[in-house]
Formats: structure tokens, C-alpha cells, sequence
């Protein structure tokens, strides 16, 4: 009885049309958890129609077209690449080992890329993603997953694998000791001054924890297939002295671009993602174009005002903000730290699907020791501009610019791991030039 009940759980047509090859408003992403069902499937015996090798095909088509080198858009074609697009090619070549199917070239290239953009982001906290949907502790355990595939896979130069190593225990370490409630005997991200989406709300306890699990456990194998399990852990991690940046190109076209930029320095880590939204996020503070720094400097995942974007007024009251239609992002590197500039258009989000307008926009970071300077020009005739600024962490210090009034106080409005977020709105009607300045406290 309990095979026949497993035989129909594992059934993928309720979010997989078999017959026009789709899926059924889905994510991109559930296309490798359908090729998956299907590989799995069909080792069981349960179905021999080859489906896995034909979704392969398909998400292999969407890996070569959507973006540069391979990275998944998980809502085509918004641009909306996150934690999915960066673990995506890990579970691809997991899934393949596991089925006995061979793992295509492009998928172990753009593997290898992103185990090399966790390299960089290598931390003693064992920080990873912090931007987009579904972060918190499936965010942190991406690095970890990413790398144990690529060494399981052989991408991984020798000289670096200790490093890799290190990264990957600090990730486990915190996973285990921090998202893992021993109080509650669960993965927690709900309770206790932790915030997480609508996505993976607290209705999905059980399936957090049988998730976080098989993440754990796929790592683990995957540092036993590298015959690296009993490794010992070494003091190697880098802790720059200075901000170092590297950029992530997802999309680089004339006219469009998308990417993260991750910058270090000691063992503070930022994610400032130039991303798409999509149709559902767009109005989600977690996907905007901001220096988000673990503990110190984070969005409610849940939030829908503009936090640390500009957001502007015109004379018709229809409201655009500083997201997702950038068309170019440069990243400069220095002694002193980095400078990243972004262009594009404003987007309209009074409306039900984010239209771009033709109103410009220039967006540009100066980091440098322990300060981040940002500021936005905005071109067309624009009358209010506003923003939400905040802060996890009370000792950090974070000034508006070129505001003209700070009035409205919204004072303790939400909570990230177990930190409060302390936020203050900021209106004024000068719209040509705005900004903020932060301390943080490292």
C-alpha cells in the first residue's frame, strides 16, 4: 500500500503537461523537479516513456536562450534570476548522477561558475544568498550544494578545494546551529523575530524541514562521491582587507542586462542584485536593487514598499520605481573599494502587470571602507519622490539625501532573524538627485 501511495505522490502532472511538453504556471525552476520525478520514475519502473530525457532537453533549450552562459530566468522572460538561477545546474547535475543520465557540458560549465561566484563569497559566518524569494536558510545552504556538486563533478581546481571545504562546513555550521531550532526541534524561519515570504510560509513546516534535509544529505554525498568526507577543515577562508567586487552577468545585451554583484571584505558579504521581478514581485522589496549585507541590512521578504529605491510620483499619480528594466551595470574596482553604475528605465507599478515607462534613471554605489554612498538621478517630469530606509542593526547609520522632508516614521515594522528592522520613510519633490549614505559597523 505504501509503494502504490508513493507511486501516486510522485505523479508530476499536475504542474507538468505531458502533452504539450509545458508547465502549468509554474516557475522555470519545477522543471527540473519534473525531470527529476520523471528520472526516478522510471528507475522505479513506474513509467517508461522517457520524459526525463525529453524536460531535459527542454530546460537545457531555456539554459542556452534565456541567458549568458547558462543561468535559469525562473519566469521567463522577466529576467527574475535569484537563488534558483545560482543552485539550479547543481540539482541538474545531482539529478542526472542520481538517474543514470549524463550530465551535459553546458550544465558543468555554468556549475562551475557558480561555484566559483560562492568561492568568492567564502565566509567564516557561512553567508550565502540574501536577496530574492525563498532565502534564509535555503539561501545560505546554496553555496554549500553548489560547491560539494562541483567537486563531485571535478570542476573544482585542487589549490581551491580547501577553501571549498571550509566554506562548505561554515554553511553547514550555521544551517545546523542557527536555522535548526534544538528549542523547537525544527528548521525555523517563521518564529521568534524571523520573517520569511508568503512563499514558504509556516503551512509548509514539514516540507522546510524534509527539504532542508535532502539539501544536507546531497551535499554530504556529494563531498563522498569527491572522496572528501573526512576532510579536515582548515583556517583558510580569505578576509580581504579591502571591498573586493565580482559581477554575475546574467543577461548582457545592448539594451538589457541583469546580474549580481557580490562584494567582500573581511568576512562581510553583499548581494546588490540589478535583477527582474516578474509579475508577482514586482512590488517585493527582497528582488530591489540595494547593498543587502547579512545582519546588518536586509529586506521583509514580504514587504512591498520601496525599501532603500527610489520611488517616484507623477502629476497623474501613477507610481514608478527603480526596478526591474536596467539596460547596463558597470562595476569598477579600486584600491579604495568599487563603484557600480546602473541604467534604465523606471518602472510602472500602478497597474497590474509593471509596465516600462520612458522616464530614465542612473543609479550609482560608492563603497569604500565602511561606508556605501548611493545615488539616483531620475530624468522626465516627475513630482514626489519617496523611499523607505531601514536597518537590522541599530548601530547602523543610515543618512537620506536630497530629501526634503523626513516626516513619516514607520518605526519597528517587521523582523529578520531575530532582528528587528527598523524603517523611516523619506518624501520630498526633489527628484532629480537622491540617495542615502550608511556606516556599517565592521
Amino acid at each position: 500500500e505504501l509503494v502504490e501511495l508513493i507511486k501516486v505522490k510522485t505523479e508530476y502532472d499536475d504542474f507538468f503537461d505531458k502533452e504539450n511538453m509545458k508547465l502549468r504556471g509554474m516557475a522555470t525552476n519545477y522543471l527540473q523537479v519534473a525531470m527529476a520525478c520523471a528520472g526516478f520514475r522510471e528507475r522505479l519502473g513506474w513509467e517508461n516513456d522517457g520524459y526525463a530525457a525529453k524536460i531535459s532537453e527542454i530546460l537545457l533549450g531555456i539554459l542556452k536562450n534565456g541567458a549568458v552562459d547558462g543561468w535559469m530566468d525562473d519566469e521567463l522572460p522577466h529576467g527574475r534570476f535569484d537563488r534558483y538561477s545560482l543552485i539550479l545546474t547543481s540539482e541538474y547535475a545531482d539529478t542526472m548522477n542520481a538517474i543514470g543520465l549524463p550530465v551535459p557540458e553546458s550544465v558543468l560549465c555554468n556549475l562551475k561558475r557558480s561555484a566559483e561566484a560562492f568561492l568568492f563569497a567564502a565566509n567564516r559566518s557561512g553567508d550565502g544568498v540574501i536577496y530574492g524569494r525563498s532565502v534564509a536558510c535555503h539561501g545560505d545552504a546554496t553555496g554549500a550544494e553548489c560547491i560539494s556538486s562541483a567537486l563531485a563533478c571535478g570542476l573544482i581546481d585542487e589549490e581551491r578545494i580547501a577553501e571549498a571545504i571550509a566554506y562548505s562546513h561554515a554553511v553547514i555550521k550555521k544551517i545546523t546551529e542557527f536555522w535548526y531550532d534544538s528549542r523547537r526541534r525544527s528548521f525555523n524561519i517563521w518564529l521568534d523575530g524571523r520573517s520569511t515570504n508568503y512563499y514558504r510560509s509556516i503551512a509548509r513546516v514539514l516540507e522546510v524541514n524534509i527539504d532542508m534535509a535532502i539539501h544536507l544529505f546531497s551535499t554530504l554525498a556529494n563531498f563522498k562521491r569527491a572522496a572528501l568526507a573526512d576532510t579536515e577543515v582548515g583556517e583558510v577562508l580569505r578576509r580581504p582587507k579591502k571591498w573586493e567586487a565580482r559581477e554575475i552577468k546574467f543577461v548582457d545585451y545592448a539594451d538589457n542586462a541583469k546580474s549580481l554583484v557580490m562584494l567582500r571584505r573581511g568576512d562581510v558579504l553583499i548581494n546588490l542584485p540589478f535583477v527582474g521581478h516578474g509579475k508577482a514581485w514586482i512590488k517585493r522589496a527582497s528582488y530591489y536593487a540595494f547593498p543587502a549585507v547579512h545582519r546588518l541590512i536586509e529586506a521583509s521578504p514580504i514587504a512591498e514598499y520601496p525599501f532603500m529605491i527610489p520611488e517616484y510620483t507623477d502629476k497623474d499619480g501613477n507610481i514608478f520605481r527603480v526596478c526591474q528594466y536596467f539596460d547596463a551595470v558597470e562595476v569598477t574596482s579600486s584600491e579604495d573599494g568599487a563603484k557600480i553604475r546602473a541604467t534604465g528605465n523606471l518602472a510602472k507599478i500602478s497597474c497590474d502587470i509593471p509596465e516600462m515607462s520612458d522616464y530614465r534613471f542612473e543609479i550609482t554605489f560608492e563603497i569604500e571602507n565602511t561606508s556605501i554612498k548611493m545615488r539616483c538621478k531620475a530624468y522626465g517630469e516627475l513630482f514626489v519622490v519617496s523611499t523607505v530606509l531601514g536597518a537590522n542593526d541599530p548601530r547602523v547609520k543610515i543618512t537620506a539625501v536630497g530629501y526634503e522632508k523626513s516626516e513619516k516614521f514607520h518605526g519597528v515594522c517587521d523582523a529578520i532573524h531575530s532582528r528587528l528592522l527598523w524603517l523611516k520613510r523619506y518624501e520630498g519633490k526633489n527628484t532629480e538627485l537622491v540617495g542615502y549614505d550608511i556606516e556599517l559597523p565592521i
